[in-house]
């Protein structure tokens, strides 16, 4: 039961490397999965995540999938889905695989974990910004911030004017970075927007954010006070792409 449960909680949070830094013109799914690890077991909880991803790639696993670290002792997985069935073709192909982990290396993993959470987001392309000229290549893009947003209940239709709004003002001003917009599903306190935003790392990124908001002036801090008026709530997490624990077939 314990080895299933761990298996469940790898598989189900897998996804094809660099998404989260990817736009589309058509909606996408993603499980995703927030993993919280034991304090003082950081360094065996990678180096034990290392020798799966190793067994992974001896046994010629189909999935891509990446890795991402936030702050504190959180971790964060996702998995692109066509649809929820996709899950049982994940863990089939993933089961196989897990069976030949040594017990050792189990053990190691699973001790240290404290909780996971999963959860459904989706994109929602109508509303993402994608500049003519971006300030970065895709593979300078280490860092990405998720900007939650709690909607309060009737105000999800002024809150998406201001969101089209923030992003016809970033195009005005030519805004060099992607930002993408997630909406949260199963799993979420609904509802719940997620703004991405990106950089080289944490520093770049906010010093440009920085920039385009003193660009924007009055207008910018009229927009805000709307903006704030419809959430009930609002939280910043931190993403670092950790191409180290990351399998890809490029």
């Amino acid at each position: 039961m314990q080895k299933t449960k761990a298996l469940l909680l790898l598989v189900l949070v897998m996804f094809m490397t660099n998404i989260v830094f990817s736009q589309s013109v058509e909606k996408r799914l993603w499980m995703a999965t927030k993993i919280t690890v034991k304090s003082e077991q950081v360094a065996e909880f990678e180096n034990s995540l290392k020798e799966i991803i190793r067994l992974y790639k001896e046994n010629d696993y189909p999935y891509e999938f990446s890795f991402f670290q936030s702050t504190g002792f959180d971790y964060y997985y996702f998995m692109k889905m066509n649809t929820l069935e996709d899950w049982d073709k994940i863990i089939s192909a993933s089961k196989a695989v897990w069976e030949k982990l040594d017990p050792t290396i189990y053990d190691d993993y699973v001790k240290c974990i404290v909780s996971y959470k999963r959860f459904t987001v989706s994109d929602m392309p109508e509303y993402n910004y994608s500049p003519e000229n971006p300030r970065l290549n895709m593979d300078d893009i280490n860092y990405a911030m998720w900007d939650v947003h709690y909607i309060k209940a009737g105000q999800e239709e002024k809150y998406f004017e201001n969101v089209k709004n923030w992003m016809d003002m970033a195009k005005e001003h030519s805004f060099g970075d992607p930002v993408l917009m997630l909406e949260g599903g199963i799993g979420s306190e609904m509802p719940v927007y997620y703004g991405v935003l990106y950089g080289k790392d944490d520093i770049d990124m906010k010093q440009e954010n920085r920039k385009l908001w003193e660009a924007w002036g009055e207008e910018g801090k009229t927009m805000y006070q709307s903006f704030m008026s419809t959430l009930r709530d609002r939280e910043m997490i931190e993403f670092w792409f950790r191409r180290d624990l990351s399998l890809s077939f490029e």
